[in-house]
């Protein structure tokens, strides 16, 4: 759990100092808590007293203070199935003390954590919730009583694959990004990078080291891809090399570097990410990463990012029991005897029969025959008043930040096109395992979300 001590201009509210956070710093580096001070303690040599800095609490509203008693205590919670819920509240959202009213989605959850509560829950309590019940039954209490009435299953682990093959099979992620690896031109359309400016001591070796030991522990960053027959099959390496590079630039212009960084891996060979640490000053270093998208997504590219980051530092890290070959077995095994992925299949092959709507937007050029991958990102930031209200409007219609801004972009796009059928696709995260929370690779799905604006809504 991450929390920041602040002194903040007069009338700055730890919400508006979290939002700037938020804009300017990657995900796992935004602090849980924000504590406003008057002035920072200090030790009698002028440095911050760390010891007796403020405890953060976590009031109803999902905001932290250091004053006690803001949230109820846990002496509150009246049984054993609130207790352990609450257990699973601050571990999924990293948050202190819960009280049995507090709302989840109040205290900062969304999808992706509802998803990682949802199959915690399914651990511990032996019920498979579906999440509209998480957003009818927001507090510890009433989802307890949802916990209560649920009827119960057995909580069944991933078996784990045969550790000797040479090949397993893939992951139906796997699949669908192999195929569109295929694509001509498709570059570096289907790569994940990350970039930082380190400033302060740095030492590439150890860097280096981080990142071997990280590529040990999980076999998906030793993973490669190649054909046997009409079949494609990943195989595991015994361990990864030619991933790290390290050069000196001094007063290199850091986007510069980046571009000529990110190149297509060849998929046969591995491994399928590289490391680079750049030099660029007496005491700055630029670290680059880029992983192929057949190995990693986003929460993988969190959990590579942290566990860099404790190994570089020296700390031991506990063992893991599956790795994502299990997965991708488990998976397949999953998708041909469950009738809950059958009935899943017919609905989608119903929802998208027939003839597609293609999104017909205005533009200065017409519609290339060819697909070029070409793009770029333009970045739009709300203020902290619109930020607000975007966020009362979820709370008052029982949705999350995600479905409201969803709503909004196609009526943008009704609005644009004048179509009335709208298909938008969206990441969907698919941890819906427990054991999969901390494991590298890919499980996103990109879901089809179709919609029907009308003219006289």
């Amino acid at each position: 759990m991450l929390c920041a001590y602040a002194v903040a201009a007069p009338g700055a509210t730890a919400e508006q100092v979290r939002g700037e956070l938020e804009a300017k710093l990657p995900a796992y580096m935004v602090p849980q808590h924000v504590v406003l001070l008057e002035a920072m303690p200090l030790t009698p040599n002028g440095k911050i007293d760390r010891r007796v800095l403020p405890e953060p609490t976590i009031g109803i509203a999902g905001t932290s203070t250091a004053e006690d008693g803001a949230a109820e205590d846990d002496a509150a919670l009246t049984d054993e199935i609130e207790q352990t819920l609450a257990v699973l509240w601050q571990e999924v959202l990293g948050v202190g003390r819960i009280g049995p009213e507090d709302n989840f989605f109040r205290l900062g959850g969304h999808s992706l954590k509802a998803i990682a509560l949802l199959a915690r829950m399914k651990k511990a309590f032996g019920v498979s919730l579906p999440i509209q019940k998480l957003f009818r039954a927001p507090t510890v209490r009433q989802l307890a009583g949802v916990i209560r009435e649920a009827p119960k299953q057995r909580f069944l682990p991933i078996p784990r694959a045969d550790p000797q093959q040479a090949y397993y099979r893939l992951s139906s992620q796997q699949e669908r990004l192999y195929v569109l690896q295929q694509f001509e031109a498709i570059g570096t359309a289907y790569h994940v990078t990350w970039a930082a400016l380190v400033q302060g001591p740095f030492d590439p070796v150890r860097c280096e080291a981080a990142f071997a030991a990280v590529s040990q522990r999980h076999e998906a960053l030793r993973t490669c891809f190649e054909m046997t027959g009409d079949t494609v099959v990943q195989r595991v390496l015994p361990q990864a090399t030619g991933f790290f590079e390290y050069e000196e630039v001094p007063g290199g212009d850091h986007r510069s570097l980046i571009g000529p960084f990110v190149r297509p891996f060849e998929l046969r060979t591995g491994p399928l990410f590289r490391v680079k640490v750049v030099r660029t000053g007496r005491e700055e270093h630029l670290l680059l990463l880029d992983m192929h998208h057949m190995i990693t997504d986003g929460v993988s590219q969190d959990i590579v990012l942290k566990e860099f980051a404790a190994l570089y530092e020296g700390a031991a890290l506990e063992p893991l029991r599956m790795q994502y070959k299990d997965y991708a077995i488990w998976q397949s095994a999953q998708s041909r005897q469950s009738s809950t992925m059958q009935e899943q299949g017919r609905y989608w092959l119903e929802l998208f029969q027939g003839e597609l709507p293609v999104l017909d937007l205005p533009a200065d050029y017409p519609r290339p025959v060819v697909q070029s991958f070409e793009g770029d990102k333009l970045s739009i930031r709300l203020d902290a008043e619109r930020s607000a209200e975007v966020k009362k409007l979820a709370e008052a219609t029982d949705t999350t930040l995600f479905i409201v801004l969803l709503a909004a972009y196609d009526v943008l796009l009704h609005k644009y096109t004048g179509q009335e059928d709208i298909i938008v696709g969206s990441p969907f995260a698919g941890r819906r395992h427990a054991e999969l929370e901390s494991m590298v690779g890919m499980f996103v799905n990109t879901v089809a979300l179709r919609s029907f604006p009308q003219r006289d809504k």
